[in-house]
């Protein structure tokens, strides 16, 4: 997406903890069709992480204030998966291939345009390889339909 696009973009912004009753992924997930149909086109997660505890305010904390860049708060669910757009890394990085190869949960790589119409070296993904479904030339469509997949093949 190029910035121009970008700026005709509806982003709606989610504090998971304060977006729903339950304060959960799931919570969240019953209110995407109200969101889309409100023109949202980008849902920004504000922060997700773990709260710190050092100097927490009140009984809650301030959720810009976490301990782990790297994990997801408990209270606000689990992850059944991952839907990632490498952009531009996906045929140079490893270290992304090697991220989605360490976590165990199914990944699904989302690309709103086609690669397969590109040159020959940007056909090459190497988040492909740990990534159990490729989206290619969907459009922001795409992302909608990588959740939906795993939400289907994954949910218990």
């Amino acid at each position: 997406m190029s910035k121009q696009e970008l700026l005709h973009q509806v982003i709606y912004s989610v504090f998971v903890r304060n977006h729903t009753k339950e304060g959960t992924f799931r919570g969240l997930e019953s209110d995407l069709d109200r969101l889309r149909g409100l023109g949202t086109d980008i849902i920004w997660l504000m922060p997700i992480h773990p709260i710190g505890v050092e100097g927490k305010k009140g009984t809650l904390g301030c959720p810009y204030a976490n301990r782990d860049y790297r994990s997801v708060n408990p209270a606000y669910g689990t992850m059944d998966g991952i839907v990632i757009n490498p952009a531009a890394y996906t045929h140079t990085s490893v270290a992304i291939l090697d991220a989605l190869k360490a976590v165990s949960i199914p990944a699904v790589e989302v690309h709103i345009s086609d690669v397969d119409a590109r040159e020959s070296f940007r056909q090459i993904s190497y988040a492909g390889l740990a990534c159990v479904k490729t989206i290619k030339g969907h459009g922001f469509a795409g992302y909608q339909e990588a959740m939906a997949f795993l939400k289907e093949q994954y949910s218990h």
